[in-house]
């Protein structure tokens, strides 16, 4: 990992992809929680948000997955994960709560573990398997528990010193850390190619 510049680039691209999805995740949970003070009310909520989501991630494996690698290719389905959040994260900014919320998270939940997850697995394929057995391991446990700890840490910062009152306001961490994944994605794929 230390000596391969493609290597690190998609340690970078798992690592502000973890970041962004927690973040997203916690104000997706903060505002169901204003929505729904009540304990029942809460849980019925969320019973039906994954029921839905797992409903949409199996169509979007099925049906998009594919189409999408094999009609666009793999930088172009790459980046509509951050396309998609940068959309999700600027409504969120503009029309706050439950609802803008939801659909951000649903699909970033969908999209991360169908679309993204089946390119991120394909920029491996040029990687010997001596070493892609280690690094995928690291990858895949380390960087991405190294993420949710910066998510976190940004979570604390906003809580701590932004007052934590406007969950919005992770919105414009979410968006600059986009704007960093979509260049990586860009440079990641020259190494693939």
């Amino acid at each position: 990992l230390r000596n391969s510049r493609y290597l690190q680039l998609i340690a970078v691209l798992i690592f502000v992809s973890v970041i962004v999805s927690t973040l997203i995740d916690y104000q997706f949970k903060a505002a169901a929680k204003e929505a729904y003070p009540s304990t029942d009310a809460l849980a019925v909520f969320f019973g039906h948000y994954y029921v839905w989501l797992s409903v949409v991630t199996f169509l979007a494996q099925v049906g998009l997955t594919g189409r999408l690698l094999m009609g666009l290719g793999l930088t172009p389905s790459l980046f509509l994960l951050p396309l998609t959040l940068v959309a999700g994260s600027v409504s969120f900014l503009a029309w706050p709560g439950l609802y803008t919320a939801t659909g951000t998270r649903l699909a970033e939940a969908s999209l991360r573990t169908s679309v993204n997850r089946s390119g991120v697995e394909i920029l491996y394929l040029p990687i010997p398997d001596f070493i892609k057995k280690k690094v995928k391991v690291f990858l895949d446990v380390t960087v991405e528990r190294l993420g949710d700890g910066v998510a976190a840490l940004l979570i604390l910062f906003y809580t701590f010193f932004l007052g934590g009152a406007d969950v919005r306001l992770l919105s414009y961490f979410c968006l600059g850390l986009i704007f960093v994944w979509a260049i990586v994605v860009f440079i990641v794929q020259g190494g693939y190619v």
